[in-house]
């Protein structure tokens, strides 16, 4: 601003020129950066507060676990470690004063890898065998799928097993899943089902043992002894071999309950003998094997053996029994 200035005294008057300068006075700063901020627990975290009026010094009130500040610059960074919601005094300093706001900060929970399934992408089992895969996948599934399963599998889908006795041999694929809450991984399992000579299966198909009555547990020929056990003895199941089945006996000489059968031997069967005093619970035995026949009906695919259980004479009553079983 420009003006003019006089003085008088009884001599005269003088005048000048008279110029002014207004300067405006100095703000503190004002807080522009965003209010609110969010980060993910275990990754890197980057927030710069800004201002208005040249502030050359920040700062920031409140804790958050991980992260710190650098004062000259206004950045505050780091690897938040908790989840939660932290409200936070930020201050942006001039030589007239502090400017402050509060920034809500928000940490949320790292997002969850959907699992990526690790079990083996392929397998070969024997039909009629005992089949069993686990699914296994990284980052914790609580849920698991599969489709298309052979004919005789079944499927868990809380702890991801597939167990069973597949009976149609052939090469299946078999998708599989593995889920948790951030998702499902995909994969598959190429299942190869074989037929070896020496199963049940292979017997009954040989054999033309198909169709209704043709599984393990059936009669087909109404004799009283079940299929797999015709397998096992390896006798005819399509005529009554009643005649065939295990005989029961004491040898009074040795005290020993006796039983008698037919057995396969060109066959895998499990044969388990178990005792028991009441008829209601039987426990696993070891009775003494004994071939009486090497060659049962002069081809070779029978033998006929005799158990014997030694039975103390404080025992009282005891009784011996069979049964077969497929690996």
């Amino acid at each position: 601003m420009a003006g003019s200035i006089s003085a008088t005294n009884p001599v005269g008057t003088g005048f000048g020129d008279l110029a002014i300068t207004f300067t405006a006075a100095a703000q503190a700063p004002v807080i522009t950066s965003p209010l609110t901020a969010t980060a993910t627990a275990g990754q890197p975290f980057t927030y710069r507060i800004t201002a208005s009026n040249a502030p050359d010094r920040f700062a920031v009130e409140g804790d958050v676990p991980g992260l710190g500040i650098v004062f000259a610059t206004g950045v505050i960074s780091g690897t938040c470690v908790e989840i939660g919601v932290y409200p936070l005094t930020i201050s942006a300093t001039n030589a007239a004063g502090t400017g402050e706001a509060t920034l809500v900060l928000t940490v949320e929970p790292a997002p969850i890898p959907k699992p990526v399934i690790t079990s083996p992408s392929a397998a070969t089992t024997i039909a009629g065998r005992t089949f069993r895969y686990q699914i296994t996948a990284d980052h914790g599934p609580t849920w698991f799928g599969a489709d298309d399963l052979p004919y005789g599998l079944v499927f868990d889908p809380i702890i991801g097993v597939i167990s069973g006795r597949p009976w149609y041999y052939g090469d299946y694929t078999i998708p599989l899943r593995a889920s948790n809450l951030g998702g499902t991984g995909l994969g598959s399992l190429a299942l190869s089902v074989v037929v070896t000579a020496d199963t049940y299966i292979a017997w009954a198909w040989a054999r033309d043992l198909t169709g209704p009555g043709s599984a393990e547990g059936d009669d087909r020929d109404q004799d009283g002894l079940i299929n797999l056990l015709e397998f096992a003895l390896a006798t005819d199941p399509f005529r009554s071999s009643s005649l065939q089945a295990p005989q029961g006996g004491f040898d009074p000489g040795s005290r020993s309950l006796l039983l008698t059968h037919r057995r396969t031997r060109t066959a895998q069967v499990v044969w388990t003998y178990e005792t028991s005093s009441d008829l209601v619970t039987w426990s696993v035995c070891a009775p003494t094997i004994t071939v009486l026949l090497s060659d049962a009906d002069g081809d070779g695919s029978a033998e006929v053996v005799r158990a014997a259980l030694p039975v103390a004479a404080a025992e009282g009553r005891r009784f011996l029994r069979v049964s077969v079983s497929e690996p």
